[in-house]
């Protein structure tokens, strides 16, 4: 488990029972927010408060005020790697995949008018540890790498011990980079 103890943003929500707390990192702009069930099998449910309807996150981000936290969160690594060729063609873009697709405009090449897309995959990855947080993403060829570092600065208090199953979000303002579940905090 990972101890700190500072100022940060915070909610407590008493209709969907859970507490928020809001991890700023060093640098652009970006947090890790991990929400965390008040019930130990809950975050299934919890999940689907977010899923269902973006007012509810837009709701807590809107609803946290900076707190005293006594923090412990689980050191974790989590990975994901997802084949998007069915997401997309699900989506109806499938074009792309089909050996008429059209990408003469990218190349003046005499071979642009026969490439097509293969596949498309996403990795991604989030660690947090003792040095703090690296997260990174790669969509076929494009690469967004984030490596930062949770800013711990020193109000109600109440503590924030995450030792259950909980959701976390890496984002920047509003926006969610990344969302997942830890569902054995203790492995």
């Amino acid at each position: 488990m990972l101890h700190q103890t500072g100022h940060f943003k915070y909610h407590k929500d008493n209709y969907y029972k859970f507490s928020a707390v809001e991890l700023p990192y060093k640098v652009g702009g970006y947090d890790m927010l991990i929400i965390l069930p008040d019930k130990m099998d809950a975050v299934k449910d919890l999940e689907k408060v977010f899923l269902k309807n973006a007012k509810n996150y837009a709701y807590l981000l809107g609803n946290m005020t900076i707190h005293n936290v006594e923090l412990d969160i689980p050191k974790f690594k989590f990975e994901s790697d997802l084949n998007l060729r069915s997401t997309m063609e699900k989506l109806g873009c499938t074009d792309m995949f089909s050996p008429h697709a059209d990408f003469s405009e990218l190349s003046e090449s005499a071979s642009a008018g026969k490439l097509r897309v293969s596949n498309m995959k996403h990795k991604s990855f989030v660690d947090v540890n003792e040095e703090g947080t690296e997260a990174a993403a790669v969509t076929g060829a494009n690469i967004d790498n984030y490596n930062m570092e949770y800013v711990f600065s020193g109000v109600k208090n109440v503590k924030f011990h995450a030792c259950h199953p909980f959701l976390f979000i890496i984002k920047k303002e509003k926006d969610i980079i990344f969302m997942g579940r830890l569902s054995n905090p203790n492995a």
